[in-house]
């Protein structure tokens, strides 16, 4: 088992990542998480993403295995490929909701009870 600096220092050797999340499961989103606050290519679907905001940048999201394959194939084509997803990943990474965007979000919602 690796400590949290171990794995941060495997991560970074890494050139992509994937998020095979096919079903609605309890925690497998904040593996998502992870990934994109290290900046990581990757490669999710849409169970995997559930429940976050961006308001900038892509992520990659298959639809499902088979998609999942082509995508990571289409991204490891090429150098050029990794860069252009880890900088989308990246402007992800910064883009999510800040802490007065989630407190109006909880007020609306407490106010409806």
């Amino acid at each position: 088992l690796l400590n949290d600096k171990e794995l941060d220092k495997e991560a970074s050797t890494w050139a992509c990542s994937i998020n095979p999340i096919f079903w609605y499961s309890r925690g497998a989103s904040t593996k998502l998480a992870q990934l994109v606050n290290w900046g990581m290519p990757l490669v999710t679907t849409e169970a995997g993403n559930r429940g976050y905001i961006w308001k900038q940048g892509d992520l990659l999201v298959a639809d499902d295995a088979d998609d999942m394959a082509i995508k990571v194939k289409n991204l490891m084509a090429s150098e050029g490929s990794i860069i252009s997803c880890a900088a989308e990943v990246r402007k992800v990474a910064l883009s999510g909701p800040s802490l007065t965007d989630i407190s109006q979000q909880l007020n609306k919602l407490l106010c409806h009870l």
